[in-house]
């Protein structure tokens, strides 16, 4: 037993130092930054979801998931395809404006969703899924501009621990604040992080080595052309089919646990019950990617 655990202590720390090791001393204020910003996102998500998934079940019942979750992807692709179409680079400024911008609209959630009514949950649901979509989305494209691809083999892994570290937090934070508030109140926590994420964007952040600008109106992005591009190239074909399944199976399995879920636990209890079981999920998610 204890051979076993000082290897296994050995190999989670050795992983650790070899991903660090890496790192230029160059490189360190932008890999640093980017992992502080992507873990503030991925806490402020963390804390909106369990609030999310809480309040929703507790007044809706699961059959309704089928909903939402239609919704996120239109809702998803069509302001992905707004955003394209407006010509503007992904930059520090850009990412900066979402974020402040995902924090109004979690305020504005916090307020109305405790009025009568459940149209705010199906609201919140969906924002949820829209903010996780096409913020991750702006902050991974942001750092296309800061590394390069060599760059990215070495960063990247510890950028995404971030992420997952950040996660981690979020629902460790949303599992202490649901023994002394309401699930609705985790909605504005995760404001606060939310902002004060975009602060760190600011601060932390270096500018970007191209900076944003305007598309002339004749490229302006064509959906037609990535589609054309995936169609055309066996590898990427693959790629859509392998991202295809798995966003079909986890959205199948999330709606059988939810179900499950619902069926069993009572909902005062559902909002501890989800930052408890996210809590140990994006654990075992940051072991395995170590």
């Amino acid at each position: 037993m204890g051979l076993t655990g000082g290897c296994y202590h050995h190999g989670f720390g050795g992983t650790f130092l070899n991903i660090l090791g890496q790192i230029r001393p160059d490189e360190r204020q932008s890999t640093y930054a980017a992992s502080v910003l992507i873990g503030g996102i991925m806490a402020a998500h963390a804390l909106i979801e369990t609030a999310r998934d809480a309040l929703f079940l507790a007044r809706l019942p699961p059959a309704q998931l089928a909903w939402v979750y239609l919704a996120i992807a239109v809702a998803s692709l069509a302001l992905f395809v707004v955003q394209e179409h407006s010509g503007v680079r992904s930059g520090r400024k850009a990412l900066t404006t979402w974020l402040v911008g995902a924090a109004v609209v979690d305020v504005l959630l916090w307020f109305v969703v405790d009025q009568p009514g459940t149209w705010a949950l199906y609201v919140l649901y969906t924002w949820t899924g829209v903010f996780a979509s096409l913020v991750v989305v702006r902050f991974w494209t942001l750092l296309g501009d800061l590394f390069s691809i060599g760059q990215a083999k070495r960063v990247f892994s510890l950028i995404g621990a971030g992420g997952v570290a950040g996660a981690i937090l979020g629902s460790l934070l949303a599992r202490m604040l649901a023994g002394y508030v309401e699930p609705r109140h985790l909605i504005l926590a995760s404001a606060v992080v939310v902002v004060a994420t975009a602060v760190a964007t600011r601060v932390l952040l270096p500018p970007t080595k191209t900076a944003t600008t305007r598309t002339p109106r004749a490229e302006v992005f064509d959906l037609r052309w990535p589609l054309h591009a995936i169609w055309e190239r066996p590898y990427l074909r693959r790629v859509a089919a392998i991202v295809l399944l798995s966003a079909v199976t986890l959205t199948l399995a999330d709606f059988v646990f939810k179900s499950a879920v619902a069926a069993r636990v009572p909902p005062e209890q559902l909002g501890a019950f989800f930052a408890t079981t996210y809590l140990v999920l994006n654990t075992l998610s940051l072991a395995a990617q170590l």
